[in-house]
């Protein structure tokens, strides 16, 4: 059945503030949608032609992982940071490998350290974001541990760093950290359009707490309109009818920037989170989107093995990419790639396998022209770590093999 609306939104937008979680592996595609980057199991940083057919290593093996590289937003250079971090999070460093802008070569810039480290320092994850000025990139970094380590670790939410492009140099943030968990999950920035800030995320008694922050550390926290509280409410009693705890599921919310504005679909409605105004609300769903979402829950009904995690269409909004998965496993649970026809109704099996631990994170990415979607997933075979990139027809264009999974942790069997 699906997840109920309150559980999922605090998980998404609240637990994670307290339990924690960090990067996950994410391709970045290229602007114009030519292929993609993405980073292989040994460390090293790659990128694959879809025309080619083949990958070519840009970084070579290393302990560290970086998940998530980011591309000036005006050309193709890409910038990939390396961290390393001390036990319960004492002591941390990092740098990052970047092309200035122009003609300029990439380089990595020096190594910046903070804190003093009781102990060796550890390998460490990264995600990286590019302002949309150019200007400067923001660093998500947290120990390379399984789930159960980075929760236990001491800095749960992992770490922060700036990079300034001009200066060449890394700092360490220390206003609200960017609500990176749940960004992640929505497959947005948490920087704004404008450039000025990003989003950020805090507990707070009923719902989290969101801030606007910019880059100088004002800090300006986001109120949502009273009906929407009363709603959160309402959705959460105990009295609540079954109808609603069943229909009010959904699968992983999806964001979009529209303006300085995030709109972020979810079950009972998009909810806007807009930065300039500093206000929160809730637009109700379209037609369309509530059909969508009811033959979702039909089809978790009618296969109850099964629960669907991502939903994602292609260019033409009629055609989707599934993710569903056996949700009593916790730990890299099997899972299925399904290609939906929202016109016929129809649904046909793709691939199938595991996802990784961080199972509340993104597994679909779709191309910037809309006409391919990336899917990550662990080989139940071979235990590799997995990008094909499938069409709206359901061709597989290509299968990337990123090595044999492993998070820190023991494979799950």
């Amino acid at each position: 059945m699906p997840v109920h609306f309150t559980k999922l939104m605090l998980l998404c937008m609240g637990a994670f503030l307290v339990t924690g979680c960090g990067p996950a592996p994410e391709p970045t595609w290229n602007h114009d949608s030519s292929g993609f980057w993405y980073s292989r199991m040994d460390g090293s940083v790659c990128q694959f032609d879809l025309e080619k057919q083949a990958s070519r290593t840009l970084i070579g093996p290393t302990e560290m992982r970086a998940w998530r590289i980011a591309l000036h937003p005006e050309e193709s250079s890409p910038a990939i940071a390396q961290a390393a971090v001390g036990p319960a999070g004492q002591g941390r460093a990092a740098q990052i490998y970047i092309t200035p802008g122009g003609k300029q070569q990439a380089s990595w810039s020096e190594v910046k350290a903070w804190g003093k480290a009781k102990g060796a320092l550890g390998p460490g994850t990264t995600a990286c974001y590019w302002c949309p000025t150019g200007k400067r990139v923001l660093i998500w970094y947290h120990q390379h541990l399984d789930l159960p380590g980075q929760l236990n670790s001491g800095m749960p939410q992992g770490s922060f760093a700036i990079f300034d492009v001009a200066s060449r140099q890394l700092s360490d943030l220390t206003s609200t950290p960017p609500a990176c968990q749940l960004t992640q999950i929505l497959q947005v920035s948490p920087i704004c359009p404008d450039g000025s800030g990003y989003l950020a995320m805090k507990p707070a008694e009923v719902f989290a707490q969101f801030v606007y922050v910019t880059w100088d550390g004002w800090e300006y926290p986001i109120e949502f309109a009273s009906d929407f509280m009363q709603k959160l409410k309402v959705i959460d009693a105990p009295t609540a009818p079954l109808y609603m705890k069943e229909t009010l599921g959904a699968p992983l919310p999806k964001g979009q920037w529209k303006g300085n504005a995030l709109h972020i679909l979810t079950s009972i409605g998009t909810v806007v989170l807009d930065l300039e105004k500093r206000e929160g609300s809730l637009q109700p769903l379209t037609n369309s989107q509530h059909e969508r979402l009811k033959r979702i829950y039909e089809a978790d009904r009618a296969d109850p093995k099964w629960t669907t995690l991502e939903a994602v269409p292609f260019r033409d909004d009629s055609i989707a990419l599934h993710v569903r998965y056996e949700e009593n496993q916790m730990k890299n649970p099997p899972c299925r790639l399904e290609l939906v026809d929202n016109r016929k109704n129809g649904r046909r099996m793709l691939l199938e396998g595991k996802l990784i631990e961080n199972q509340h994170s993104a597994h679909l990415f779709r191309s910037p022209d809309g006409r391919h979607i990336i899917a990550r997933y662990i080989d139940s075979t071979s235990r590799s770590l997995q990008y094909a990139v499938v069409n709206a027809e359901g061709d597989l264009l290509a299968e990337v093999n990123a090595g044999v999974w492993s998070n820190g942790g023991q494979w799950n069997e």
